[in-house]
């Protein structure tokens, strides 16, 4: 039995790692100036606006430096900006024009690759997985 659970955390962490590297060389084909962990803080900022850095790093399962490095490409690129709060010790986060334009031309992209991942596993199959995945994620919370 260990030997099963391990090749599924195995074949899961896999199938994750082929499926962003899959995305990442789709946004690089359509020269799309952004990686898939950029695409993914930007859409968590575009539908939750107005969190700060240390709400988006929980939200997309990253460690505060990783965070960090993202957003300050991401800065640079000038597709975020940071507005500081009140207090002045926190800021939230806000995507740019310029970061709504990518994020427009790299949706296009991400969803035909989720779709292509998917080719060919019935929709019955994907809500049984879904019910196994978060079993976990509620057995180890």
């Amino acid at each position: 039995m260990g030997k099963i659970n391990s090749a599924f955390f195995s074949n899961l962490e896999h199938s994750l790692k082929s499926y962003r590297q899959f995305a990442q060389k789709n946004l690089i084909s359509e020269s799309i100036d952004i990686t898939f962990d950029q695409w993914l803080v930007m859409q968590t900022l575009h539908d939750n606006p107005g969190l700060n850095q240390r709400e988006v790093a929980s939200m997309v399962f990253k460690d505060a430096a990783s965070l960090t490095r993202i957003v300050e490409l991401l800065l640079k690129k000038a597709y975020l900006e940071r507005k500081v709060h009140e207090d002045k010790r926190r800021s939230r986060l806000k995507i740019t024009s310029a970061g709504s334009a990518v994020m427009k031309k790299a949706f296009y992209v991400i969803s035909d690759s989720r779709e292509k991942a998917l080719m060919g596993i019935e929709d019955r199959r994907i809500k049984k997985l879904r019910k196994v995945l978060s079993k976990i994620i509620e057995n180890c919370s």
